[in-house]
C-alpha cells in the first residue's frame, strides 16, 4: 500500500476556521478549556474526576445493551473498567447513515481506537475505552438516507418519519440488493454483502441494523456503541432538559460565542 501525504492545509474541503484551528489553536484559547494535543489531555484528565458520573449507571445501561449482542471480550473487559474512577472514555458519535455512509465515518472511529492505545502508553496508571455514540433519534432521514458508490447514489426508500433508529427494515432489502449489484464479484465484496444480509435479517429496527454493523466491525477493538435512545440515560439527563427548555441556557452561551469567534 502506498501512502501520499497531504498537508492539512491543502484539504480544499475544511474551511478557514478548520485550518487555523488545527494549524494555531492557541487562537482560539479563549474558547477552549485544554488544548487538542497530550498535554491538553492530561489537563483533562486531572480535572475529570472533579465532575460527578453515575457509572453504576453507565454500566448497566451499557450492560444490557450488548447482553443479546455478539460481544468480544475485549468489549466485556471494556464495559466493566467503565466502573473504575481511573477510566475514562473517548468518544466519538456520526448520525446512523447507511452501511456507515462517508468515509469519514469510519476515520472516526478508528482514531478513537488508535488515540485510547496512545494514551494508554502515555498515561499507563489509567485505563481508556473507544466508545462510538449512534445518534439513533436523528429526524433528518433525507439526510442519511443515502450512499454514493462508484458515482451511484443509491437510497433507501421508505415511509416512516420520526425517529431514524426506530424505523423498522422495510425497503432495506432492495437497498442492498442494489448496493450488491455495483460491488465487484471478488470475494471481499461478496462477503461483505453477505455480512449486511445477515445483520439485517437478525435486526428488528435500523437501530439495531446500525448496532450490529459497528459492532462486527470494531468489536474486536473493544470499541463500545451507545444507543443513547434509552429510558434510563433520558432520566438521567432530564435535568438539564428541563433547565434548557425553561432557560434556553444553550441559545445564550452559543450566539455569544459565535459573535467572539466571528
Amino acid at each position: 500500500m502506498q501512502f501520499h501525504n497531504l498537508d492539512f492545509t491543502k484539504v480544499n474541503a475544511l474551511s478557514k476556521r478548520d485550518v487555523t484551528f488545527q494549524t494555531n489553536p492557541q487562537i482560539f484559547q479563549e474558547f477552549l478549556n485544554f488544548t487538542p494535543d497530550i498535554e491538553g489531555l492530561k489537563q483533562a484528565l486531572d480535572v475529570r474526576n472533579n465532575f460527578s458520573i453515575d457509572r453504576a449507571l453507565l454500566y448497566d445501561v451499557l450492560s444490557n445493551q450488548y447482553k443479546e449482542g455478539n460481544t468480544t471480550e475485549k468489549q466485556k473487559s471494556n464495559i466493566s473498567k467503565l466502573k473504575d474512577e481511573d477510566t475514562f472514555t473517548i468518544i466519538t458519535a456520526h448520525q446512523p447513515a447507511i452501511l456507515t455512509g462517508p468515509l469519514y465515518y469510519i476515520y472516526k472511529i478508528f482514531s478513537v481506537i488508535n488515540l485510547c492505545d496512545i494514551l494508554k502508553i502515555e498515561f499507563p496508571q489509567y485505563e481508556f475505552v473507544p466508545v462510538f455514540i449512534n445518534g439513533s433519534e436523528d429526524h433528518d432521514f433525507d439526510e442519511i438516507k443515502s450512499i454514493n458508490l462508484f458515482n451511484k447514489k443509491i437510497s433507501w426508500v421508505h415511509e416512516s418519519g420520526g425517529p431514524v433508529g426506530r424505523f423498522d427494515l422495510s425497503g432495506l432489502q432492495d437497498l442492498l440488493n442494489e448496493v450488491g449489484s455495483v460491488f465487484s464479484d471478488k470475494e471481499n465484496s461478496k462477503n461483505l454483502i453477505d455480512v449486511f444480509y445477515s445483520i439485517q435479517n437478525s435486526s428488528t429496527n435500523y437501530n439495531e441494523f446500525v448496532f450490529n454493523i459497528i459492532n462486527h466491525l470494531f468489536g474486536s477493538y473493544g470499541l463500545i456503541v451507545a444507543n443513547m435512545d434509552n429510558v434510563d440515560f433520558k432520566r438521567a439527563f432530564s435535568p438539564i432538559m428541563k433547565e434548557e427548555l425553561l432557560n434556553g441556557v444553550s441559545e445564550k452561551l452559543i450566539k455569544s460565542t459565535q459573535e467572539k469567534i466571528s
